[in-house]
């Protein structure tokens, strides 16, 4: 079983990496063409976009999960009840954010650029609506067509973001006049600046949706609502979870401009070299998404089964081993990274990295120790750690981001996550026994974090010295996994000689 975890994370995990590694480098593109303060909003509006997922959503995704498994409900008609649901909301929730358009135009300085509202709105919309096609590939098994479209969505993101960002403005100026630079000009002006990252966002968004779509069996517009009564049961405590998990992922960006005591544009400036410098956690980021595609539906459906509890210790540890690699990794080779992401006007922010990297590994430890509640359909009680979780987040940044600026921002996360580990844990225990093999875990942050610490001290000007490091830690996770290594190659062998 585990390995089917295992071969889904990897597929869910390609299609993830490709395409958010393409999109990391974007973020080269927009410091280059863009001033600080406009990506400054860029950060601002992409927060504002993932907080308002959380509430247009509303963990319909996860309900769908739940009841689709369920022997008692057929699939088909969850998959009517959820979809019908989700269409009628989407609409609900837009009239409700562009009513607040004033307000957060005031709040953000967007005053006379509420278009950047308007298409942040048209992409939650298209997300949102995408939720449950999603959902249904994934459970189904259907990881290599989801794979595809994620793939193809990020393409167009790219695509879209080079021509309105490069290769327009570098040959309108050339072009003859007549009917094609006519045509040009009527679809592209520099004076729009940002808001061509949002449309390249739409249009992957509205393309991929309708490609999903297809692949749907036919939807009844109906809703049963004693199972959508069951549905939100189920759902609403994971909402307040989702609320607090993305205050935790997103509260400093969101509010960044106002806790900081500068102006607005210098704020918006912070808040880009916080953004960017914090964008290089990527490869901590992209393993936990790719795990939780593949890890929500597997452990839901192995979760009656009698060595489940093993199931669970087994794929902490092994999340602990990459999870750690990934850190590692970022930390280390920061200096190479950082001139993908961002130009050196930016290097000001890298102090953050280690620390908001280590702090995204606790995130996704975390998920691991809490799946005792998911799985045990205690999910209200996923409420109480999440809410400390926010209201630790919200505390120490509104105390200490005004004094000591975006590092407090960076501090708070890892702080927030490692106490909700610390929290979960000791709170499962009652719940459900796993062998978690904590000799091991503990063994691999420490020796991950002291590698760290050397390279801090005598490695990074030479680029020898980080290289050794991480073959070392390679080294030590070999021998501490040998016998999987082991087996493993053995496998392979074993497929290749047939």
């Amino acid at each position: 079983m585990l390995k089917k975890l295992w071969s889904e994370t990897l597929i869910y995990g390609l299609s993830t990496v490709l395409g958010r590694m393409i999109y990391f480098l974007l973020n080269r593109l927009h410091t280059d063409v863009f001033s600080k303060a406009d990506v400054g909003i860029l950060v601002s509006t992409y927060a504002l976009i993932g907080f308002c997922l959380v509430l247009f959503t509303y963990r319909m995704e996860a309900a769908y999960f739940r009841y689709a498994t369920d022997k008692e409900y057929i699939d088909q008609k969850v998959l009517n009840t959820s979809i019908s649901s989700i269409s009628l909301s989407t609409i609900l929730f837009s009239l409700l954010f562009f009513m607040l358009i004033p307000w957060f135009g005031s709040f953000y300085g967007l005053e006379s650029r509420s278009e950047v509202l308007w298409l942040a709105l048209i992409i939650i919309a298209l997300d949102t609506l995408s939720e449950i096609p999603f959902a249904y590939l994934r459970l189904h098994g259907k990881a290599k067509l989801y794979s595809v479209l994620k793939i193809l969505n990020i393409f167009l993101l790219i695509f879209f973001n080079v021509l309105f960002l490069w290769i327009l403005p570098k040959y309108i100026q050339s072009l003859p006049e007549g009917l094609m630079s006519t045509l040009i000009h009527t679809i592209y002006s520099p004076k729009h600046g940002i808001l061509y990252v949002l449309i390249a966002n739409i249009i992957g968004s509205l393309v991929v949706l309708l490609l999903a779509l297809k692949k749907l069996p036919k939807i009844e517009w109906e809703i049963d609502y004693e199972l959508l009564k069951k549905m939100w049961s189920y759902s609403w405590p994971l909402v307040i979870v989702s609320f607090s998990y993305i205050i935790n992922e997103m509260f400093d960006r969101l509010f960044m401009v106002k806790l900081l005591p500068g102006t607005m544009s210098e704020n918006q400036e912070m808040t880009a070299i916080y953004g960017s410098c914090y964008r290089l956690t990527i490869f901590i980021n992209l393993f936990t998404m790719a795990y939780r595609l593949g890890a929500e539906p597997f452990f839901l459906k192995t979760r009656n089964e009698a060595n489940a509890p093993a199931l669970y210790a087994r794929a902490t540890l092994y999340f602990t081993i990459f999870a750690c690699t990934g850190f590692l990794f970022t930390v280390l080779f920061t200096p190479q990274l950082k001139s993908l992401v961002f130009n050196s006007s930016y290097d000001s922010g890298l102090i953050i990295v280690p620390i908001v990297t280590l702090a995204n590994v606790f995130n996704g430890l975390y998920y691991n120790l809490s799946i005792w509640y998911r799985t045990t359909d205690n999910t209200r009680l996923g409420i109480y750690f999440s809410l400390f979780g926010a209201i630790t987040t919200i505390v120490l940044n509104v105390l200490f981001i005004p004094h000591y600026g975006y590092i407090a921002a960076a501090w708070t996360t890892l702080i927030c996550y490692f106490l909700m580990c610390v929290l979960v844990y000791y709170a499962g225990k009652k719940y459900i026994k796993i062998p978690y093999n904590w000799r091991k875990i503990n063994g691999i942050f420490t020796l991950s974090i002291f590698l760290v610490l050397i390279n801090k001290f005598i490695g990074q000007e030479f680029i020898l010295i980080p290289i050794f490091l991480f073959i070392l830690y390679g080294l030590f996770i070999y021998f501490l996994e040998k016998e999987t290594f082991l087996a493993l190659k053995s496998q392979f062998l074993s497929r290749f000689k047939h």
